[in-house]
């Protein structure tokens, strides 16, 4: 017979006794940053004091596969089928109880507050440097948009603007299914196309300014958006 957990009463102390004590014989366990999963029969897992008889799905009153128990009036009572834990619940003692196959049960239990917090830090020291990793190749991809040089610019821009440019020509010269026979004529067309062809030559022929203050900016903005969306690393990050 597997030996049993001493649980404590009190609702926080019943699931800090679960994450405090080792694993049971019969039970088999996965953790996640939020909670413990365990697997076994309802056997083990009553002789190992994680769950009370009643609790168990299928029983007179409770739902057929799953169970959800939580804080209600300072104990652990079952959650109507019907209804979701609250906040509360979800923070301060939580377990749902999930009917296998063959007597078989998946209980998972929530962490409290400081366990979470706990495996948070833990976690994220863990893959603190994939993060940063992560970031800065993200930055990375941005600034490779930049232009490297006058010409990259001018390339790059007259990519743009053929772009917008094939765009309307095509609306002018060849219309839409809702222009109900309605159309330019020749004339419009090709002053159209030569409007579009001027453009792309003032762009090869326009003298570039290049201002480092506007690029540093662009730079800073890009950088700070993309830490922005790890704020973890707000302390360990250093930017040039």
């Amino acid at each position: 017979m597997a030996k049993k957990t001493k649980i404590a009463s009190a609702p926080s102390q019943f699931v800090s006794a679960i994450f405090n004590s080792k694993t049971p014989e019969g039970l088999t366990l996965e953790e996640s940053v939020w909670d413990n999963e365990y697997l076994g029969t309802e056997t083990a897992f009553i002789e190992a004091g994680f769950i009370k008889p009643e609790w168990l799905p299928g029983k007179p009153g409770n739902a057929k596969r799953k169970v959800k128990v939580g804080i209600k009036n300072g104990e652990m009572e079952i959650i109507p089928p019907r209804s979701d834990p609250t906040d509360y619940q979800w923070r301060n003692g939580y377990i749902s109880i999930t009917k296998k196959s063959k007597g078989r049960l998946i209980v998972s239990v929530n962490c409290l507050p400081e366990e979470q917090e706990k495996r948070e830090h833990a976690n994220f020291e863990k893959n603190k440097q994939v993060f940063i990793k992560k970031a800065h190749a993200e930055i990375d991809r941005h600034l490779s948009c930049f232009p490297i040089n006058s010409q990259d610019f001018i390339e790059k821009t007259q990519h743009t603007v053929r772009c917008f440019t094939s765009v309307i020509l095509n609306n002018v010269i060849h219309g839409s299914q809702y222009d109900g026979g309605y159309h330019f004529s020749s004339d419009v067309t090709a002053a159209f196309e030569a409007w579009a062809a001027d453009a792309i030559q003032l762009i090869q022929e326009a003298y570039i300014h290049f201002d480092p203050k506007i690029r540093q900016k662009g730079i800073a903005d890009i950088r700070d958006e993309v830490w922005a969306k790890y704020p973890c690393l707000a302390e360990v990050v250093s930017e040039p």
